[in-house]
This record gives C-alpha cells, sequence and structure tokens, in this order.
C-alpha cells in the first residue's frame, strides 16, 4: 500500500509546518481510505485513484493560497485545522438517538416551499465562499447558495424562513425527543461540476 500526508503533498519544506496529534506519518487500520478525515493519510485500498484527487485538492489549494495571499502554508495549517475537528468535536456532541440519523421523505409541505423558492431563482445563486481554504475546492469549482432569509432572492425572506422552520420541526423533535428552536438556515448550497467538499 502507499500513502501520503498533506506535507508529502505540498512538498518537503510543507512537512515541517504541520504538527498535530491527529497527524500519523504511516498508514494503520485506521486511516482514512476514501478521503482524509482524521489525519492526513489516504491508502490506496480502494484502487489507487483517491490519493491522485486528494493530492491534486491540496495542490490545487496551496497555488490558490500562494497567489492570493502569498502564504504557502495556508492550506496545510487549515487542512489540519479541519482533520482536528472532525477528530475531536465528535466527542464534544451528545447522541439523542442510538442510531444517530434516520432517512425520511421530507413532508410534502415542506418540499414544495423549498422547490418553489429554488424554481423562482433558479440561475440567480451566487458564490458563497470567496476565500481560499481546504474545505472545497472553491478556486476551482466553487458553491453556490440561494439565501432563504433575504428578501432579494424571490419568495425569500423571514417569513419563508419561519415557515421552514415551523415545516421542520415538529419532523425533527420527534425524531430527538425534545423541543427545539431554531438556530440557523441558510438555504440552498449548490455543488457544480467537480466540486469537492472534504468531510467535516
Amino acid at each position: 500500500m502507499t500513502a501520503t500526508t498533506v506535507g508529502q503533498a505540498l512538498g518537503t519544506n510543507a512537512t515541517d509546518q504541520i504538527s498535530s496529534p491527529s497527524e500519523q506519518p504511516v498508514y494503520t487500520v485506521f486511516s482514512d481510505a476514501s478521503w482524509a478525515v482524521t489525519h492526513p493519510t489516504v491508502s490506496d485500498m480502494l484502487g489507487g485513484h483517491i490519493l491522485p484527487i486528494y493530492n491534486n485538492y491540496i495542490e490545487g489549494c496551496t497555488k490558490a493560497a500562494t497567489e492570493q495571499y502569498n502564504t504557502p502554508h495556508f492550506c496545510a495549517d487549515d487542512e489540519i485545522t479541519r482533520l482536528d475537528m472532525n477528530t475531536y468535536q465528535p466527542k464534544s456532541v451528545y447522541n439523542y438517538t442510538k442510531m444517530g440519523y434516520q432517512k425520511i421523505k421530507t413532508p410534502p409541505e415542506l418540499f414544495k416551499m423549498i422547490r418553489d423558492f429554488y424554481d423562482a431563482n433558479r440561475g440567480k445563486d451566487e458564490i458563497e465562499w470567496k476565500t481560499i481554504n481546504p474545505y472545497h475546492n472553491m478556486w476551482e469549482s466553487p458553491p453556490t447558495i440561494m439565501l432563504t432569509n433575504q428578501e432579494k432572492w424571490e419568495g425569500g425572506g423571514r417569513i419563508l424562513q419561519n415557515k421552514i422552520w415551523d415545516a421542520a420541526r415538529e419532523v425533527l423533535q420527534e425524531w430527538s425527543g425534545h423541543k427545539l428552536n431554531p438556530v440557523s438556515l441558510y438555504g440552498i448550497r449548490l455543488y457544480h461540476n467537480n466540486s469537492i467538499l472534504a468531510p467535516q
């Protein structure tokens, strides 16, 4: 098996910039096989096709950050932050259900509201993230978004946002067994051809 680390992907100079308890220099049974999730090691156990994609992803981020910010180690440092969040955040979250997730159909009323908003604003979506980071390849194929809470979007605004919250609340409360209060609702995020969203 072959493996790489973020430091190796960026070159020997970047290796010195990476110091994290989550980094493992040698591939083990605990390493990530599909994409770097908890440490910057990707094995070829799935046929070797993920490793070049991941390397190109990190190299593309580094090139973009160097050109825009003149910081060649920015992506390596930020990638370690992403990996550490994947390692430590789950341990701080309370599980409300034994399974942790449930797959259901979206309630028809809720689906219609979201679909109507999407159809009314199709083609008006805007780039959401304009700063370089290793969470997605926005330097190559930036994700876009339609914000449901803003009046500038046809049918959007606080009224739509509250309706979506109300329509989703009952299902989520039944699933979790707890009374819930709304915290945040962004909108419809769109990923395009060649878009990559790093696991987090």
